[in-house]
């Protein structure tokens, strides 16, 4: 699950690309509640968000593949979360995604993870 697969996640108190304030951290805040209230199992405090891509029109277009059900998978660098001192992500991890404007837009669940090395 990821941006390429987060090569860095955002905790509620901040998305990646978006200059955001408390606006940005409410609309994370009552999306969540709504999916929440669709799906109770869901846990109590939101995911990080984060959105695909370098640049907002990548995030909205990425996001549009994930949303209509073509993008099902995505893939990241082992090295980039140890050089972030990042926790690599972990079979029932969940994120919000947001589009390009900071619009928390999906949730998404990692299912699996493999690892791919170079030979």
């Amino acid at each position: 699950m990821s941006k390429g697969h987060p090569t860095r996640s955002w905790p509620l108190g901040g998305v990646h690309g978006v200059h955001h304030n408390g606006g940005v951290r409410n609309a994370i805040a009552a999306f969540w509640g709504r999916a929440r209230a669709a799906h109770p199992e869901l846990p109590a405090y939101p995911p990080a968000a984060w959105e695909f891509g370098a640049t907002a029109a990548q995030a909205d277009e990425l996001l549009e593949l994930v949303l209509t059900g073509i993008k099902t998978a995505t893939a990241g660098s082992l090295r980039d979360h140890e050089h972030d001192n990042e926790p690599v992500p972990q079979p029932g991890d969940l994120s919000i995604i947001v589009d390009g404007a900071g619009r928390p837009r999906a949730v998404i669940g990692l299912f699996t993870i493999g690892r791919v090395v170079g030979v």
